[in-house]
């Protein structure tokens, strides 16, 4: 217990110097505001902190597994300080070190017991996908860094640009006083006849004012084609800005060792160590990481569409992030099918609570796949593989939904399924949606034949066919060939027969609803 304490004040200092609360002191003078930003650092503190991260061999009775002992109070101000420190670790200037050091806390970590696993884990999961993740993916698909040289050549240019227009306007300045002295009453064209009439000793009135009206269009004939001619060289100069050519991007060269697909696998790794003894939370874990993936492809698609040259480059990112996203889906199902199933024929659950288990599972990982927008992204240069991967992602998803318990619960979860069937957006921007227009017609009249059973059993339940309804229309709205009118009228009559015929208050919502969508 001494030696947990004194663990236990070292971190809080720690923590206090790396979060910028200098009045509270500092770690032994050894950290700085910014945390722990060199592997010898976190090697050192993580050897003083051993006590918080691991049991100590000599003692009986494992703190890890005693239930008893992990539940106390001061067991969870243990690991949420080793939360913390895991949030201090940073390193900003290069993703390989960081990439290190979480390494390193992991292996720590993994030796620590489910109990603290538990805790601990899902927190480096999201250190590693904000501070690890994010700064490799901007630096091998998006060049943050050459971003900012081209920044910076850019207002070189700007500046640049500036000073020849500056100039310009100066030389027209210059170029403008010859025509003010060219005016009749300047004296020149007068000292000139003076001259002239000294040199030949005739003057005429006449003759005067003849030699200065001729020097005045001398004058002017001289300085109108100098004025041609600025104009002239303005235009070109204008032309030439407006048909310059935009610069070609510069190729992204990625110089560090860890990529995101090496991110990627760390992930897995940590995450499949929790499958056995927390299933649920790896279950979400895996869809996290799996909408981060889609939301890497999503970018690289976008970047890919508005790129004008065909690189390949651009177009395997696409897909390799949209293959990884598929895997964490898949691997989200695969924890869904061994251990969140399984736990209905445990007796350490009751029936209920699986169930409602079961059902919020199949709804997180439908709302998942709607939001990563996987299924959008299909067709790059004729590669029919995501698509495939998508089908029998959405596939697998709709028979667990067909396999709940209760017929309720199938009934709304394979309604939600129908909606990954048909997916719909700009079509400039996404020319290969999937579409499957017969297996959304198929769910619906699934999720009918369920909710009339449940409706003959239970008047209660008729709001399963309202919600039908409602995805019906929604359907129909997005202009679904095989979701006709036939079908929603047939329905709405289905509908009113059962709530006229029925007089109960239980069934006062559904009347509600159903009256809200026809209205």
């Amino acid at each position: 217990m001494e030696n947990d304490q004194t663990a236990i004040d070292d971190l809080e200092k720690l923590i206090l110097t790396s979060v910028g609360d200098k009045e509270k002191g500092g770690f032994h003078g050894r950290i700085s505001d910014t945390g722990i930003q060199n592997p010898q650092e976190l090697d050192s503190l993580l050897q003083i902190i051993t006590p918080l991260l691991k049991d100590d061999a000599t003692t009986t009775t494992p703190k890890a597994s005693d239930d008893a002992n992990t539940s106390t109070l001061s067991f969870v101000q243990e690991q949420n300080l080793v939360c913390k420190l895991i949030h201090v670790v940073n390193n900003k200037e290069d993703t390989d070190i960081m990439f290190s050091m979480l390494n390193s806390l992991c292996r720590v970590l993994l030796g620590g017991g489910s109990k603290r696993m538990k805790t601990t884990l899902p927190c480096l999961v999201n250190r590693i996908l904000s501070s690890l993740l994010q700064p490799i993916y901007l630096l091998e698909f998006v060049g943050e860094k050459q971003k900012e040289e081209s920044k910076v050549e850019e207002e070189k240019q700007e500046e640049t640009t500036t000073k020849e227009e500056d100039n310009e306007s100066d030389a027209d300045a210059t170029t403008s006083k010859p025509s003010s002295s060219s005016t009749p009453e300047d004296g020149e064209t007068s000292a000139n006849s003076d001259a002239e009439t000294n040199v030949e000793g005739k003057t005429h009135s006449g003759e005067d004012q003849v030699g200065e009206e001729a020097q005045e269009d001398k004058f002017e004939n001289v300085d109108s084609p100098e004025k041609d001619g600025d104009e002239k060289v303005e235009e070109a100069q204008s032309d030439e800005k407006v048909a310059k050519p935009a610069p070609s991007p510069t190729p992204i060269v990625f110089k560090k060792n860890i990529n995101c697909r090496k991110v990627f696998l760390f992930l897995q790794k940590i995450i499949s160590s929790l499958e056995q003894t927390e299933p649920e939370l790896s279950f979400k874990l895996y869809l996290q990481v799996a909408s981060v993936a889609s939301s890497f492809a999503f970018n690289n698609y976008i970047r890919c569409n508005k790129s004008t040259t065909n690189d390949n480059n651009n177009i395997r990112s696409v897909e390799d992030m949209n293959t990884i996203a598929h895997e964490f889906f898949m691997q989200a199902l695969s924890v869904y099918e061994s251990d969140l199933v399984s736990q209905q024929n445990s007796s350490n659950n009751s029936s209920n609570d699986v169930q409602s288990l079961q059902y919020r599972s199949i709804v997180a990982i439908v709302g998942a796949i709607s939001n990563s927008c996987i299924g959008l992204m299909n067709g790059i240069q004729n590669n029919n593989n995501s698509q495939k991967e998508y089908e029998r992602l959405i596939t697998k998803t709709t028979q667990f939904a067909a396999k709940l318990s209760k017929k309720q619960d199938q009934c709304k979860a394979i309604i939600l399924c129908s909606r990954l069937f048909y997916l719909t957006g700009d079509k400039e921007k996404f020319p290969h949606s999937y579409q499957n227009p017969q297996r959304v017609l198929e769910c619906l009249q699934r999720s009918l034949k369920i909710a009339n059973a449940c409706t003959n059993a239970s008047i209660t339940d008729i709001y399963l066919f309202v919600e039908i309804l409602d995805n019906y229309l929604y359907h129909f709205a997005k202009d679904n060939p095989s979701i006709t009118a036939r079908y929603i009228t047939s329905l709405i009559a289905l509908i009113r027969e059962h709530t006229s015929s029925s007089e109960e208050s239980s069934i006062a919502s559904s009347k509600r609803y159903f009256n809200n969508i026809i209205a």
